[in-house]
């Protein structure tokens, strides 16, 4: 009978061990996929940011091409009209 108890022991330890190291995987694991969860977090508000700042450019793009459309602007002339009155200041 002593024989089984001492099998018993082994067993149990060897368990306990298993259990321990994946009890430590586990803790691993869950560690990485913080990390992993932060990450994702800090890409979905800087894309967020991104697309922010993209639509108003968009925005920004559709109305200049709105005003070309009406009025488009013919740049030599306003350079032109601008260094004369800056030198007209002068």
């Amino acid at each position: 009978m002593g024989f089984v108890k001492g099998t018993y022991i082994i067993q149990i330890s060897c368990f306990t061990r298993e259990f321990g190291a994946f009890n430590r995987e586990l803790r691993t694991f869950t560690r990485e996929f913080g990390t992993f969860t932060r990450e994702f977090l800090t890409f979905t508000r800087e894309f967020r940011a991104f697309t922010s700042e993209f639509d108003r450019y968009l925005e920004w793009k559709f109305l200049y091409n709105i005003c070309e459309t009406i009025a488009p602007i013919d740049y030599d002339r306003v350079l032109k009209d601008l260094i004369t009155s800056l030198i007209l200041a002068y």
